[in-house]
């Protein structure tokens, strides 16, 4: 009868993959990790940026802005399923609608517009 220590050693082919996968998970997350951590090489511009202070004041009443708004809306929303649309009453709305399900969802968001004071 042959003695456990006699018997060659048989390599368990699952063992010896599940480590090498391991191993290479591991290197992968330190050199993601490392790649991540790395500071970002800043480009140099080729033009020269000058700080202003200009500007200056637009006065709209509410159809001007709901027009603006509107026109806009429109030429963002050409090629896209979902449609919004922006009114400004006493409350600022956007809404629209979409499908989820196969069932139409409406949607709103009001705001409450301020004025500013000039500065």
């Amino acid at each position: 009868m042959r003695n456990r220590s006699e018997q060659p050693q048989k390599r368990d082919g699952w063992k010896t993959a599940f480590w090498a996968l391991v191993i290479v998970l591991v290197g992968a997350i330190v050199i993601v990790g490392a790649q991540a951590l790395m500071p970002v090489k800043q480009t140099a511009s080729s033009g020269s940026s000058v700080a202003s202070n200009n500007s200056f004041d637009v006065s709209l009443n509410k159809d001007q802005l709901n027009s603006l708004s509107n026109f806009y809306l429109n030429k963002v929303q050409k090629n896209q399923k979902m449609k919004y649309e922006f009114t400004v009453n006493d409350e600022a709305v956007l809404g629209g609608s979409t499908k989820i399900l196969g069932a139409n969802v409406n949607f709103a968001l009001a705001l409450q517009p301020v004025v500013l004071k000039k500065r």
